[in-house]
């Protein structure tokens, strides 16, 4: 015998679910918004990056275009800037000491489009039998006569490892001579070369100078993918906080006096930041320790802490469910 369910349930159900659903244009939400507590904003911790994500719905626009093989032409300044924003995002404290490659192959040998494929099948499982729990990124960019040549920088999980050391540098090279199938002595002199690198800042100015460089869109004959990162590239936040909404305006403050410091054309930037409801900055881990001390918050700072002293990233997921379980209304349980 079927029991069926009370009318007055199902019609008070379908009541709170057509309130629920926004009105006007269609909206997007992220996984965490929750659209009964629009006065939360989350703080995203990374190691030189400070995010800040308001809980605003997005307004729908057009939806991106259907991928095609072959379709991208150039390296667009969006391209530049995720690139820059993934190398700061690098939790680089839980990493081996970084090598830089820049790799070429003789002109007649092989085309554009064989030279990546070369890179990708047959170098990079080589170099990961050479180094233990590789971690990657790479750039392909054209010279001058549009033939490209690829930059890496590579790293390990085992901290202890020298990677710009000569015993590491000797098989990367001969990995490389394998894959472009030429042993000559050109080839050993010129064609893999590695540099260590030494901080965070000369990282960056290799960055800047090589992998995020525009302009290669002129008389271009790469196409497709430009740029990637391994899946274990630890860009991941080292922690993340809440703060109310009217603690915004104080936190732009403080946003302004950095920028301040730093930057000649603040102003610009402190215009899109004063209309922005998502935004970020680049600051030094100290910094950001200073401003969620100056915004009284005390838990993220002492998981900044941890993670210079010990290398580890806060596990804030526990953290999140002793929320909903205290305010269940308000974490939209």
């Amino acid at each position: 015998m079927k029991v069926s369910k009370p009318t007055g349930v199902q019609e008070n159900k379908a009541t709170n679910a057509e309130s629920q659903e926004p009105t006007g244009s269609p909206l997007v939400h992220d996984t965490w918004y929750n659209p009964h507590n629009p006065k939360i904003v989350r703080l995203k911790i990374y190691e030189h990056e400070f995010e800040v994500c308001s809980q605003m719905p997005v307004r729908k626009g057009k939806r991106p275009p259907k991928r095609r093989r072959n379709d991208i032409t150039r390296f667009s300044k969006k391209s530049r800037l995720r690139v820059l924003r993934k190398f700061n995002q690098l939790q680089t404290s839980r990493l081996s000491s970084p090598a830089f490659l820049t790799l070429t192959a003789r002109h007649q040998n092989q085309s554009p489009e064989k030279f990546r494929k070369i890179f990708l099948e047959k170098f990079l499982p080589r170099l990961k039998k050479i180094v233990p729990n590789l971690v990657y990124a790479w750039r392909i960019e054209p010279h001058q006569d549009n033939y490209p040549h690829i930059h890496m920088f590579a790293w390990s999980w085992d901290q202890e490892r020298s990677l710009k050391s000569r015993y590491y540098k000797q098989p990367i090279r001969q990995a490389w001579m394998k894959s472009i199938s030429d042993q000559s002595y050109s080839a050993s002199r010129h064609s893999c070369k590695i540099y260590g690198i030494h901080n965070h800042r000369h990282a960056l100015s290799y960055v800047s100078k090589y992998v995020a460089k525009e302009g290669d869109d002129i008389n271009n004959e790469i196409t497709g993918r430009r740029w990637a990162v391994s899946t274990n590239f630890p860009a991941s936040p080292i922690t993340e906080v809440t703060i109310q909404r009217k603690h915004i305006k104080k936190l732009k403050k403080i946003a302004k006096r950095l920028l301040k410091q730093k930057c000649k054309d603040y102003e610009k930037r402190m215009e899109f930041i004063e209309d922005a409801e998502n935004w970020f900055l680049w600051l030094s881990l100290d910094e950001m320790k200073w401003i969620l001390q100056e915004l009284g918050h005390s838990p993220g700072k002492a998981d900044i802490n941890r993670y210079l002293s010990t290398g580890n990233a806060a596990d804030y997921t526990e953290d999140i469910k002793k929320l909903a379980e205290k305010y269940p209304e308000k974490m939209g349980v």
